[in-house]
Protein backbone atom coordinates (compact mmCIF):
# COMPACT_ATOMS: atom_id res chain seq x y z
CA UNK A 1 0.00 0.00 0.00
CA UNK A 2 1.33 3.64 -0.97
CA UNK A 3 1.79 5.92 1.57
CA UNK A 4 0.69 9.43 0.28
CA UNK A 5 2.39 10.64 3.35
CA UNK A 6 6.35 8.93 1.71
CA UNK A 7 5.38 10.58 -1.80
CA UNK A 8 4.97 13.74 -0.70
CA UNK A 9 8.23 13.67 1.31
CA UNK A 10 10.01 12.51 -2.24
CA UNK A 11 8.15 15.33 -3.89
CA UNK A 12 9.24 18.26 -1.92
CA UNK A 13 12.96 17.45 -1.48
CA UNK A 14 13.19 16.83 -5.16
CA UNK A 15 11.47 20.83 -5.30
CA UNK A 16 13.85 21.80 -2.87
CA UNK A 17 17.05 20.34 -4.34
CA UNK A 18 15.76 21.96 -8.23
CA UNK A 19 15.59 25.27 -6.16
CA UNK A 20 18.80 25.09 -4.94
CA UNK A 21 20.86 24.58 -8.17
CA UNK A 22 18.78 27.06 -9.89
CA UNK A 23 19.93 29.79 -7.21
CA UNK A 24 23.10 28.79 -7.64
CA UNK A 25 23.15 29.60 -11.20
CA UNK A 26 21.80 32.67 -11.03
CA UNK A 27 24.75 33.83 -8.41
CA UNK A 28 26.77 36.06 -10.26
CA UNK A 29 30.15 35.22 -10.80
CA UNK A 30 32.53 38.58 -9.54
CA UNK A 31 35.43 37.51 -11.65
CA UNK A 32 33.60 36.38 -14.93
CA UNK A 33 32.17 40.04 -14.82
CA UNK A 34 35.28 41.40 -14.41
CA UNK A 35 36.49 39.70 -17.68
CA UNK A 36 33.45 40.54 -19.64
CA UNK A 37 33.85 44.47 -18.60
CA UNK A 38 37.12 44.04 -19.82
CA UNK A 39 36.47 42.83 -23.32
CA UNK A 40 33.80 45.26 -23.37
CA UNK A 41 36.16 47.93 -23.28
CA UNK A 42 38.34 46.54 -25.66
CA UNK A 43 36.40 46.27 -28.48
CA UNK A 44 34.71 49.87 -27.89
CA UNK A 45 38.60 50.89 -28.38
CA UNK A 46 39.11 48.79 -30.71
CA UNK A 47 42.49 47.74 -32.17
CA UNK A 48 45.73 49.51 -30.78
CA UNK A 49 48.19 51.06 -33.07
CA UNK A 50 51.70 51.30 -32.14
CA UNK A 51 52.90 51.89 -35.73
CA UNK A 52 53.37 56.14 -36.02
CA UNK A 53 50.43 58.15 -37.99
CA UNK A 54 51.22 59.30 -41.25
CA UNK A 55 50.71 62.79 -39.94
CA UNK A 56 53.49 62.27 -37.08
CA UNK A 57 56.17 61.19 -39.59
CA UNK A 58 55.01 64.38 -42.02
CA UNK A 59 55.30 67.04 -38.61
CA UNK A 60 58.61 64.95 -37.77
CA UNK A 61 59.90 65.66 -41.37
CA UNK A 62 58.56 69.48 -41.83
CA UNK A 63 60.35 70.29 -37.89
CA UNK A 64 64.23 68.42 -39.22
CA UNK A 65 63.63 70.80 -42.42
CA UNK A 66 63.14 73.53 -40.72
CA UNK A 67 65.90 73.27 -38.55
CA UNK A 68 68.08 73.72 -41.61
CA UNK A 69 69.50 76.73 -43.14
CA UNK A 70 71.98 78.46 -45.04
CA UNK A 71 73.87 81.52 -45.55
CA UNK A 72 73.57 84.48 -48.38
CA UNK A 73 76.40 85.93 -48.82
CA UNK A 74 77.06 89.30 -50.86
CA UNK A 75 80.37 90.01 -52.64
CA UNK A 76 81.59 92.63 -54.50
CA UNK A 77 84.48 91.29 -57.18
CA UNK A 78 86.30 93.40 -59.38
CA UNK A 79 87.49 93.18 -62.82
CA UNK A 80 90.94 93.61 -60.82
CA UNK A 81 90.78 90.35 -59.16
CA UNK A 82 89.27 91.70 -55.56
CA UNK A 83 86.90 90.40 -53.35
CA UNK A 84 85.19 92.00 -50.49
CA UNK A 85 81.88 90.33 -48.58
CA UNK A 86 79.63 93.14 -48.20
CA UNK A 87 76.67 91.36 -45.84
CA UNK A 88 75.81 88.04 -44.95
CA UNK A 89 72.72 86.77 -43.83
CA UNK A 90 71.26 83.24 -42.39
CA UNK A 91 68.13 82.41 -44.13
CA UNK A 92 65.98 78.73 -42.86
CA UNK A 93 65.58 76.01 -45.67
CA UNK A 94 68.19 74.82 -48.52
CA UNK A 95 69.28 76.82 -51.35
CA UNK A 96 68.41 76.56 -54.46
CA UNK A 97 71.24 75.57 -56.63
CA UNK A 98 70.82 75.38 -60.43
CA UNK A 99 72.98 72.43 -61.96
CA UNK A 100 73.30 74.19 -65.24
CA UNK A 101 75.55 76.70 -65.25
CA UNK A 102 73.84 80.12 -65.72
CA UNK A 103 76.58 82.21 -67.46
CA UNK A 104 80.47 82.64 -67.76
CA UNK A 105 80.88 83.62 -63.91
CA UNK A 106 81.39 80.95 -61.76
CA UNK A 107 81.77 80.27 -58.05
CA UNK A 108 82.92 77.38 -55.76
CA UNK A 109 82.81 77.31 -52.09
CA UNK A 110 85.10 75.25 -49.83
CA UNK A 111 84.52 73.73 -46.29
CA UNK A 112 88.50 72.43 -46.49
CA UNK A 113 89.23 70.46 -49.82
CA UNK A 114 85.21 69.15 -49.41
CA UNK A 115 83.00 70.51 -52.24
CA UNK A 116 79.80 72.91 -50.36
CA UNK A 117 78.48 74.38 -53.39
CA UNK A 118 79.09 75.59 -56.79
CA UNK A 119 76.96 77.92 -59.35
CA UNK A 120 77.30 79.37 -63.26
CA UNK A 121 76.19 83.11 -62.85
CA UNK A 122 75.00 85.36 -65.52
CA UNK A 123 78.31 87.83 -66.41
CA UNK A 124 77.64 90.46 -63.48
CA UNK A 125 79.81 93.31 -64.81
CA UNK A 126 77.51 93.44 -68.19
CA UNK A 127 74.64 95.96 -67.87
CA UNK A 128 71.79 96.40 -69.74
CA UNK A 129 70.91 100.60 -70.05
CA UNK A 130 67.59 102.04 -71.75
CA UNK A 131 68.03 105.36 -74.02
CA UNK A 132 70.35 108.12 -72.55
CA UNK A 133 68.84 111.86 -72.42
CA UNK A 134 68.36 113.39 -74.98
CA UNK A 135 71.40 114.65 -76.64
CA UNK A 136 73.91 112.16 -75.44
CA UNK A 137 73.74 110.08 -78.85
CA UNK A 138 72.51 107.05 -76.40
CA UNK A 139 69.87 105.49 -79.04
CA UNK A 140 67.90 102.18 -77.92
CA UNK A 141 68.80 99.56 -75.31
CA UNK A 142 72.51 98.98 -75.14
CA UNK A 143 74.66 97.24 -72.97
CA UNK A 144 77.60 98.49 -70.83
CA UNK A 145 80.51 97.00 -68.71
CA UNK A 146 81.19 97.81 -65.13
CA UNK A 147 84.59 97.47 -63.40
CA UNK A 148 82.92 96.14 -60.12
CA UNK A 149 79.66 94.50 -59.16
CA UNK A 150 77.77 92.63 -56.37
CA UNK A 151 77.11 88.61 -56.43
CA UNK A 152 75.41 86.32 -53.77
CA UNK A 153 77.36 82.98 -52.74
CA UNK A 154 74.98 80.34 -51.41
CA UNK A 155 76.31 78.04 -48.65
CA UNK A 156 73.87 75.43 -47.84
CA UNK A 157 74.08 73.77 -44.79
CA UNK A 158 75.36 76.26 -43.23
CA UNK A 159 74.83 78.82 -39.64
CA UNK A 160 75.65 81.95 -38.41
CA UNK A 161 76.62 79.96 -34.91
CA UNK A 162 78.85 77.39 -36.82
CA UNK A 163 82.20 76.71 -35.72
CA UNK A 164 83.79 75.78 -38.59
CA UNK A 165 83.11 79.02 -40.77
CA UNK A 166 86.70 79.69 -40.08
CA UNK A 167 87.07 76.57 -42.94
CA UNK A 168 85.08 78.15 -45.42
CA UNK A 169 86.58 79.25 -48.69
CA UNK A 170 85.18 80.77 -52.11
CA UNK A 171 86.83 81.37 -55.52
CA UNK A 172 85.63 83.02 -58.25
CA UNK A 173 86.50 81.93 -62.05
CA UNK A 174 85.89 83.32 -65.48
CA UNK A 175 84.60 80.35 -67.58
CA UNK A 176 86.23 80.06 -70.74
CA UNK A 177 84.63 76.53 -72.25
CA UNK A 178 81.82 78.10 -73.46
CA UNK A 179 80.18 74.54 -72.79
CA UNK A 180 76.66 74.13 -71.29
CA UNK A 181 77.23 71.07 -68.93
CA UNK A 182 73.68 69.36 -68.03
CA UNK A 183 75.24 69.16 -64.35
CA UNK A 184 77.44 71.34 -62.41
CA UNK A 185 79.85 69.26 -59.83
CA UNK A 186 82.64 68.60 -58.81
CA UNK A 187 84.39 66.27 -61.45
CA UNK A 188 82.41 69.01 -63.78
CA UNK A 189 85.17 71.76 -62.22
CA UNK A 190 87.95 69.33 -61.99
CA UNK A 191 87.59 68.50 -65.81
CA UNK A 192 87.58 72.09 -66.80
CA UNK A 193 90.57 73.25 -64.36
CA UNK A 194 92.38 70.29 -65.71
CA UNK A 195 91.54 71.60 -69.46
CA UNK A 196 92.70 75.27 -67.93
CA UNK A 197 88.98 76.38 -68.87
CA UNK A 198 88.55 78.29 -65.89
CA UNK A 199 90.54 81.64 -65.05
CA UNK A 200 90.59 82.20 -61.57
CA UNK A 201 89.48 86.03 -61.12
CA UNK A 202 89.61 86.40 -56.68
CA UNK A 203 89.93 84.13 -53.86
CA UNK A 204 88.79 84.41 -50.47
CA UNK A 205 90.39 82.18 -48.46
CA UNK A 206 90.07 80.09 -45.14
CA UNK A 207 90.02 82.22 -41.89
CA UNK A 208 89.70 85.63 -43.67
CA UNK A 209 86.61 84.26 -45.05
CA UNK A 210 84.92 82.95 -41.56
CA UNK A 211 85.64 85.98 -40.09
CA UNK A 212 83.77 88.08 -42.71
CA UNK A 213 81.01 86.65 -42.32
CA UNK A 214 81.32 87.09 -38.23
CA UNK A 215 81.56 90.83 -38.81
CA UNK A 216 79.31 91.20 -41.66
CA UNK A 217 76.61 89.29 -40.34
CA UNK A 218 73.05 90.53 -40.29
CA UNK A 219 70.21 88.74 -37.95
CA UNK A 220 68.75 85.56 -39.25
CA UNK A 221 64.95 86.09 -41.06
CA UNK A 222 62.86 84.37 -39.31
Amino acid sequence: MISWKNVLHKYLSAAMACSAVGAYAATPDPMADSQKQKANVSAQKGPTNTAPSAVAVTATTSAIASERSHLLCTFRISKSGAATLVRAAEVKGEPILPEVSAGPLLYEVNNGAALVSTEGLPDPFEMRSTPGPVGSGIKGHHIQSTQEAEVVVKIPGSKLSDLNLGQLSVTFYQNESGEQTEKLDAAQLHKWKASWKLRRLSEVPAQVLGSQIKLKAVAPNP
